[in-house]
C-alpha cells in the first residue's frame, strides 16, 4: 500500500489520544506553592524561565494544572505541554508542571470539575488524554511570538 505524500502530512499532524488513569494531589490545588517545587519551575525549558511563573498561581489555568508521564525529570522540554483531560463528556484543559507516572494528577479541584463534584469518592477515573495546542490552555508560547523593533 502506498500514502500520498497529502496522506502523510495530514497523518503527521494527527495527535495521540491516550486512556490513562488520571488521580488528584492537593499540592496542584496550592495557590502560593512556588515553581521551585516542581520539576518545571527551572532551567532552559523551566516555566519561571520561560512565562516568569514564580508560584502555582501565576499560571493561567490554574488551578487546571498537574503532573504527567511526559515530565520525566528536571528541566524536561515537555514542561509546560498543554493537555485536553476528556471524561464522561467532559473534557478540561490543564498545564503539566510536573512528574507523575504512569497517570496523570491534576489538583482535587480541576478533578472535581472533571467529575462534576466526585473526585473524593471515585479517587481516579480512566480518561481519554490528548496533548493539543498551548493555546488550548491560554497561552502563547513565547518561542513563537514574533517581536520587531523599529
Amino acid at each position: 500500500m502506498r500514502l500520498s505524500t497529502g496522506t502523510l502530512l495530514i497523518l503527521s499532524f494527527v495527535s495521540t489520544v491516550l486512556c490513562m488513569a488520571v488521580t488528584y494531589d492537593g499540592g496542584y490545588d496550592s495557590a502560593s506553592r512556588p515553581m521551585t517545587a516542581v520539576a518545571c519551575g527551572g532551567g532552559i525549558h523551566g516555566l519561571d524561565t520561560r512565562y516568569g511563573w514564580k508560584k502555582q498561581s501565576d499560571i493561567p489555568t490554574f488551578p487546571f494544572i498537574g503532573g504527567g508521564p511526559l515530565i520525566k525529570a528536571w528541566n524536561s522540554p515537555s514542561c509546560g505541554e498543554c493537555m485536553a483531560v476528556t471524561f464522561n463528556g467532559t473534557t478540561v484543559h490543564m498545564i503539566v508542571i510536573d512528574h507523575a507516572a504512569p497517570g496523570l494528577d491534576m489538583g482535587k479541584h480541576a478533578l472535581d470539575m472533571l467529575t462534576h463534584g466526585e473526585a473524593s469518592s471515585l479517587g481516579h477515573v480512566e480518561a481519554t488524554v490528548e496533548s493539543v495546542p498551548v493555546s488550548n490552555c491560554g497561552i502563547q508560547d513565547p518561542k513563537r511570538e514574533i517581536h520587531f523593533t523599529a
